[in-house]
């Protein structure tokens, strides 16, 4: 008795998919949204905008002709209607028929009538309409266009590590505070000392500096104190100063950049300080 259940309620799954139960109504129709003319005695339906899609250009709508069965369960009445129109002002469930329709379906209607279940036929659904995701079996087989969203979603941690690198490797060529107040001191009494205003084109070429191709050879400058991590004034090289104090720069590991260290000018001053 369980798997007879089990396999009732497989059995109602796909119409139950597609399935709207809203109000009925009636209206005139005319030229309708989907570039037919249509007339009183014709067994059209107007659908919700909120499912219809393309208002842009609704002659391309891709519903346009489709067919929907609209059952009436006080009455017991069943009918099929063909989907030419747009109707403005109905909820997402409710939908809009010709008088002629409407007496039908609901003969002692007063011009709205509640609880009115409808489907479409064969199962297909509103592209991009909420609900969407309701689909027959068949139809989600074919549409797997879900997945590649979902798996670049789960990418983008990885793409934030390399952000995550670079602020390990700045924390680790933070100078000392007294190799900061030397340089300070050297930076204000200096004239080709670089600026504070310096640091920030050197910060703004970030991103342009973390490109493996883009980074500058190898070269050599002086140095003031044994042992200190010592970067360029560009932020784009780092190197060690020696016993001799003087400093092999060579460029910075790919994606990452050299900032808040030392920033080595070779001028007459800093020979001075070394002799």
């Amino acid at each position: 008795m369980k798997f007879r259940a089990v396999a009732l309620g497989l059995a109602i799954s796909v119409p139950i998919a597609n399935a709207y139960t809203g109000d009925l109504t009636y209206y005139t129709p005319g030229q309708g949204s989907c570039g037919e003319t249509n007339t009183n005695g014709d067994a059209i339906v107007a659908i919700s905008h909120l499912l219809m899609s393309n208002p842009a250009n609704p002659n391309a709508n891709p519903v346009c002709n489709k067919q929907i069965s609209i059952h009436n369960p006080t009455t017991g009445t069943n009918t099929i209607a063909t989907v030419t129109d747009t109707c403005m002002g109905c909820a997402i469930d409710d939908i809009d028929v010709p008088q002629d329709l409407f007496n039908i379906v609901a003969p002692s209607g007063n011009g709205r009538v509640h609880g009115i279940e409808w489907t479409t036929v064969g199962g297909w659904t509103f592209p991009g309409a909420p609900g969407d995701s309701d689909s027959t079996p068949a139809q989600s087989s074919a549409s797997p266009a879900v997945q590649p969203s979902s798996t670049a979603a789960a990418a983008v941690p990885s793409a934030v590590l390399p952000t995550v690198s670079v602020q390990e490797k700045v924390a680790a060529v933070v100078p000392s505070p007294a190799a900061a107040a030397l340089s300070e001191s050297e930076s204000s009494s200096s004239p080709v000392a670089p600026s504070v205003s310096a640091a920030a084109p050197a910060a703004a070429s970030l991103s342009a500096a973390q490109q493996p191709s883009s980074a500058p050879a190898s070269s050599s400058a002086s140095c003031t104190t044994e042992g200190q991590t010592v970067c360029s004034a560009d932020g784009t090289q780092v190197g060690t100063c020696t016993t001799e104090l003087t400093v092999q720069l060579g460029p910075v590991a790919a994606g990452t950049k050299c900032v808040g260290g030392y920033q080595v000018m070779a001028n007459s001053r800093l020979r001075s300080r070394r002799d």
